[in-house]
């Protein structure tokens, strides 16, 4: 167990915050494997950098009031030790959470009700809709709880704090600090709206000062995806040409053939990599989808079978491979097919904005397979309903900004096509 003091901010001019880092290890319950953890604990003592000695952990003496603050942290770091020793003696084993929330009540003295109840209220919500949601929504909730646990470090998260300010903090926050684009940010924000329209709704809080938070400005995105001569040229791309090992050839077919796969498909990564040999009957794939529980039966094309057949005798119909590994490999795919079209992105920051320029190789990962899928289809003449029924799409707002992007497209090779100058030799007739 080790114990140390930090400045929130060593490079500030005036006062900053004395943090306290308490690390510790935890050990698996098989007592195998053990994992280190530090909890960051706002002392909620204040002291300029230039009178703080890192090294010796205390307030230089020449400061005036060195005397009783340097009393106060040391008795902060005995109640820390206090705390400890006791959870040790009586073998309870706590969460993250749980550890900070007892550990700060226990070294200040304070039952801070309003603070445990919004951790608690997190967790239980947290808890309701893993039962009704998808693996990758439950994601984003546990990673917005882990931001604001973050955040608790530098101000008080809690439900009474919810109001304009704290969401300035916040927004400052996350685009400062974390640097993070504005769609990232909104999407947190529309993340903690809901968990306290839930709150409100389960009366664990009256105040309504969270419903003022305002979203930040953000450029629609673009739609990148791919023809159908791209994805083939992904599909067919002979490795033979390139000098690769066998085993790296053979982790590229595989990412290549779960990639086209979600183009053919339109389907999302979570589905792509459980599918079963069950799920399959005939040319059609029956799939109950993760992210939203919506029963959906794909028509499997050509190329969509011809993907399936090359694993007919494995246990899966389609090769199990993380997305990390898919999204690395398929990018050094298309960057060999050629796929090397500029692609200009625009990232707004808080109130900046921020163009840059990729090929598109640079821009593909496992989502790109499924709004490949959608735009082809819809430039192809497929009504919005029927790639609904396919995609699983529920609501029609998602699916309009691809119809928007593919009337842009459309307009676009209308006008290059039949805006072009005549020829000044042509005779009208």
């Amino acid at each position: 167990m080790k114990y140390k003091f930090f400045l929130a901010d060593p490079q500030s001019a005036s006062e900053t915050t004395i943090l306290l880092f308490v690390r510790r290890t935890i050990k698996s319950e098989d007592g195998l494997r053990s994992q280190r953890q530090t909890t960051k604990i706002s002392t909620s003592e204040r002291i300029k950098p230039k009178a703080w000695n890192q090294q010796k952990q205390r307030v230089l003496a020449s400061y005036s009031g060195a005397v009783e603050l340097n009393i106060r942290l040391e008795r902060i770091i005995n109640r820390a030790k206090e705390f400890n020793d006791n959870l040790a003696r009586d073998g309870r084993k706590l969460s993250p959470t749980q550890y900070r929330t007892e550990i700060i009540d226990f070294i200040f003295g304070n039952p801070i009700e309003s603070k445990r109840d919004f951790w608690d209220a997190f967790n239980r919500f947290t808890s309701e809709k893993e039962t009704k949601r998808g693996l990758s929504t439950i994601r984003k909730y546990k990673n917005l709880q882990r931001l604001l646990e973050e955040f608790s470090q530098i101000r008080t998260v809690d439900f009474e704090s919810m109001n304009p300010d704290f969401y300035r903090s916040l927004q400052n926050y996350f685009v400062k600090e974390k640097k993070y684009v504005n769609t990232t940010t909104n999407k947190n924000f529309k993340l903690l709206r809901t968990f306290m329209k839930w709150a409100e709704l389960e009366e664990l809080t009256t105040n309504k000062g969270w419903k003022g938070f305002e979203f930040l400005p953000q450029h629609k995105p673009n739609v990148v995806y791919l023809s159908k001569a791209e994805i083939e040229s992904i599909l067919y791309y002979d490795f033979s040409k390139s000098n690769l090992s066998d085993a790296t050839i053979e982790a590229y077919e595989r990412a290549r053939d779960l990639f086209c796969f979600g183009c053919y498909t339109g389907q999302r990564w979570g589905d792509i990599s459980k599918i079963t040999r069950n799920q399959i009957k005939g040319n059609f794939w029956s799939v109950s989808q993760e992210k939203t529980d919506t029963p959906v039966r794909i028509p499997l094309s050509d190329p969509a079978l011809y993907i399936l057949s090359k694993y007919k005798s494995d246990t899966y119909p389609l090769p199990r491979v993380s997305s990390t590994k898919v999204n690395k490999h398929i990018k050094e795919i298309a960057r060999l097919a050629g796929i090397d079209e500029p692609i200009t992105i625009v990232k707004n920051k808080g109130t900046a904005k921020e163009a840059i320029t990729k090929q598109k190789w640079e821009l593909l990962f496992v989502h790109r397979g499924r709004s490949s899928f959608i735009t082809i289809s819809l430039l192809d003449g497929m009504q919005p309903e029927v790639i609904m029924n396919v995609s699983g799409h529920t609501d029609y707002k998602t699916m309009q900004s691809y119809i928007k992007i593919t009337e842009k497209i459309t307009e676009s090779e209308v006008n290059r096509v039949w805006n072009k100058k005549p020829d000044s030799n042509m005779k009208v007739v």
